[in-house]
């Protein structure tokens, strides 16, 4: 291990497990100017730090709403995990059961919504994961009648179209038309 003759040394201990403990042995031999010698021990515990990780099994773009399956594939002992998905919500659990999610995106515009996963240890320490999932503007279909939606026969009806976020459109008309 390394060494020091320094009074108040400082020592980076590092755990590369994330799931057991690191106990290194600290020793201290001090000897005064007379030759007389005392020593001393103590343990240092280093906790390992969780690997926090999600998966998906679909895509990460799709349209609105778009529900997510995030599988839970992080290492670690007595992890609790806080979900923070981009879009306001949040879930804390200790479960590492899928967790699903609905994004919905009410602008007009293609939304990134960054996911960060925290996985946390009994003791405190952390390790995040972060996915950015693409969200399409959600379709909205909507038409009204002009003027109204009973009329004597023959019947000429304007269709008002209210749609938002489409490009396209396929009317049906009931009559075997479209």
């Amino acid at each position: 291990g390394a060494f020091s003759n320094a009074i108040e040394p400082t020592e980076t201990f590092i755990n590369t497990s994330y799931t057991d403990d690191k106990v290194y042995s600290v020793w201290l031999k001090s000897t005064s100017v007379h030759g007389c010698i005392d020593s001393i021990s103590y343990d240092v515990t280093v906790h390992p730090k969780p690997r926090a990780r999600i998966e998906l099994l679909e895509d990460n773009i799709s349209c609105s709403p778009f529900e997510v399956e995030f599988v839970n594939i992080s290492e670690g002992v007595n992890l609790t995990y806080f979900y923070e998905f981009g879009d306001g919500a949040e879930v804390e659990t200790v479960s590492s059961d899928p967790m699903v999610h609905t994004f919905i995106n009410l602008t007009d515009e293609i939304q990134p919504y960054m996911t960060v996963l925290t996985a946390e240890t009994e003791f405190g320490c952390t390790h995040q994961f972060f996915q950015t999932l693409w969200v399409y503007p959600q379709v909205k279909a909507e038409f009204y009648f002009d003027p109204a939606s009973e009329f004597c026969n023959p019947a000429d009806v304007t269709m008002v179209n209210q749609s938002v976020n489409t490009w396209y459109y396929t009317w049906d008309f009931d009559d075997g038309s479209t």
